[in-house]
């Protein structure tokens, strides 16, 4: 039993080289069938058996390389804390994400007064209320532990609702430019599809912050994650206006669909501005 089990893993599990040498063969024999046209029917059984059995190889090995980096990962008392540890994970992403709003701010900013633009202009201002916003809650992860002084959250809770009331003004004027001047942005070469990537990882990764973090009574978390859906909801806006730019569409269409987005989006942050602000001023009138 135990030589069929051997002969069974040296089956599943070859040897690099003998991996590589099963992809570069299974590789050319498909390259033949397919594109030299060749109606040879035992070359292209066996080009199909050979590229099957080394695809089955292939992600085999992924699976065991992903098991064992996953391993390594846990095994590391600093990532393990990271994955593990959900305030602590929640305070990183939120220094994280201050530092690169102030970046792009202050990039934005600087681009404003170089050219003279009132399009960088508007959106330095909605970064740098962004940034405010998030200041608010690294101030106070920085000093206190989530969910420990629910009336002080509250409070926070209910100033991240109002300023990103203000911010709804902001993003208001950078839809109104972009619909009336025909701008939007601009991504050159293939930083579109990065950029596309990154906007569908924000989205899924906000709603899945939704989801798994609704269970931790924290008034804090909960603003962090109606930032971060915030953000996810701003960033599915510039994507559109970049690949309208991009690739194409008559003016009025690129006008219409530009103002719609805009307009849902806007009435979607202040919908949850608002609720924050509420629920906020009813939770806080329960500690009088």
């Amino acid at each position: 039993m135990q030589h069929f089990k051997k002969i069974g893993s040296k089956i599943i599990w070859p040897g690099i080289e003998v991996m590589v040498l099963m992809i570069a063969t299974a590789a050319v024999l498909l390259f033949y069938t397919f594109l030299c046209e060749k109606n040879d029917a035992i070359i292209s059984y066996l080009a199909y058996i050979i590229s099957t059995y080394t695809l089955i190889v292939v992600i085999c090995r992924i699976i065991k390389i992903v098991k064992e980096a996953k391993r390594a990962v846990y095994a590391n008392p600093y990532t393990n804390r990271f994955l593990t540890d959900v305030p602590y994970r929640i305070r990183i992403s939120l220094y994280g994400s201050f530092i690169i709003n102030l970046a792009y701010a202050f990039v934005k900013l600087v681009s404003c007064i170089v050219y003279h633009s009132v399009w960088f202009g508007t959106i330095a201002a909605y970064y740098m209320i962004l940034c405010l916003i998030r200041a608010l809650l690294v101030v106070y992860v920085g000093k206190n532990d989530f969910g420990k002084d629910k009336k002080y959250e509250y409070q926070i809770y209910r100033r991240c609702g109002i300023l990103i009331l203000v911010l709804n003004l902001a993003l208001a004027g950078v839809v109104i430019q972009m619909v009336r001047a025909g701008r939007g942005y601009h991504y050159p070469g293939v930083l579109i599809y990065i950029a596309a990537m990154f906007t569908f990882y924000a989205v899924i990764l906000a709603v899945f912050n939704l989801v798994k973090y609704r269970k931790y009574d924290s008034p804090a978390i909960s603003a962090a994650k109606a930032i971060n859906f915030m953000a996810a909801a701003v960033s599915i806006l510039s994507l559109q206006t970049a690949m309208l730019a991009e690739f194409g569409g008559g003016f009025q269409f690129v006008k219409f669909m530009n103002s719609a987005t805009g307009c849902i989006v806007c009435l979607l942050i202040f919908g949850t501005a608002f609720y924050m602000i509420a629920n906020a001023s009813y939770r806080l009138r329960m500690f009088d």
